[in-house]
Order: structure tokens, then C-alpha cells, then sequence
């Protein structure tokens, strides 16, 4: 059994999957584009990891905005399935440290990111 967390440009999805089928899936409506729309008109930007590096109060607060609406996602799932690993996929995972604030503010899950990035984590 595993959670898969898909960050997309205007929604994340939420996924429990159990022995190949999904057991639970919810929509949230906020995504990366929540970052980004604020910083450019690119719906791609968040693409781009420079923009990422500088980590600009602006920055930074949107991003844990973001974190904070995926975290309470999460804890609504997680009641029902505990202890089983988080896998973050989908562009909006490769924001540096976007991660990190969801499962520091999610602290009964193991949030992994496929991409193997310390710096995402």
C-alpha cells in the first residue's frame, strides 16, 4: 500500500493505492501553479529551477502556503491509512524544499520524492 501525492499545475492528487487499485482519491484545487502565478505568467515556470533559487520571503511564504493545503489533504487520508510511505511525483515535486514543508507539517507519514534530490527534500 503506498499514497501518491501528484503535483500539478492547478491541483494536487491524492492517492491511496492497495494491491494495484485505488482504494481513496481526492482532488485538491491548489498546485504549484499557486507558486508560480504569483512570480510569472509562465504556467511552466515552475519548471525552470532558477527561479527556485532564490529563496525570496515571497517565495518562501507561498511555497509553505501550498505545503500547509497538500498537508491538510494528507491528514485526512492518513486517519485511515497510517504508517505507509508518501511518494511525491509530478513537476510541482521538483520545487526545492516543497516537500520538506509537507511532511514537516505531517509528521505520521514518510514523504519520499522519486527524483532522489536532497535538495527537494
Amino acid at each position: 500500500m503506498a499514497l501518491f501525492v501528484i503535483l500539478s499545475h492547478g491541483t494536487t492528487e491524492i492517492m491511496t493505492v492497495s494491491g494495484g487499485n485505488i482504494a481513496h482519491a481526492q482532488t485538491i484545487p491548489h498546485g504549484v501553479g499557486d507558486i508560480t502565478n504569483i512570480i510569472t505568467s509562465s504556467k511552466t515556470y515552475y519548471l525552470n529551477p532558477e527561479i527556485f533559487s532564490k529563496n525570496t520571503p515571497e517565495l518562501a511564504e507561498q511555497r509553505s502556503i501550498l505545503a500547509a493545503h497538500i498537508s491538510d489533504g494528507l491528514e485526512k487520508v492518513v486517519i485511515d491509512y497510517q504508517q505507509i510511505p508518501v511518494i511525491c511525483a509530478g513537476g510541482g515535486s521538483l520545487i526545492p524544499k516543497l516537500i520538506a514543508n509537507t511532511s514537516s507539517d505531517v509528521k505520521s507519514v514518510n514523504v519520499q520524492s522519486p527524483h532522489n534530490d536532497p535538495d527537494l527534500l
